[in-house]
């Protein structure tokens, strides 16, 4: 069984989709809509920051030099929030 249709099968026996009257299919979709969007928020704030998660940073230990992390941005799209 793939996970969207344990996700599906789970919202299901617990009535969750009693509260907004909506079907389990779209409340599925809508979680992994949302967890896709969490993922996409996660890398680019890594990028950001010129963070690679549990030791796979190619520069360890490092700060990236502007260039670089201007390059990061580039590459995952990002634009700077703030000043």
């Amino acid at each position: 069984m793939a996970f969207q249709e344990e996700l599906i099968d789970l919202l299901n026996r617990h009535s969750v989709e009693n509260e907004s009257d909506t079907p389990d299919f779209i409340l599925a979709q809508v979680l992994l809509g949302c967890l896709k969007v969490w993922n996409d928020a996660v890398l680019k704030r890594d990028a950001w920051y010129g963070f690679r998660p549990w030791g796979t940073s190619p520069w360890k230990g490092k700060q990236l030099s502007k260039q670089n992390r201007r390059r990061m941005m580039a590459k995952h799209q990002i634009r700077k929030l703030h000043p």
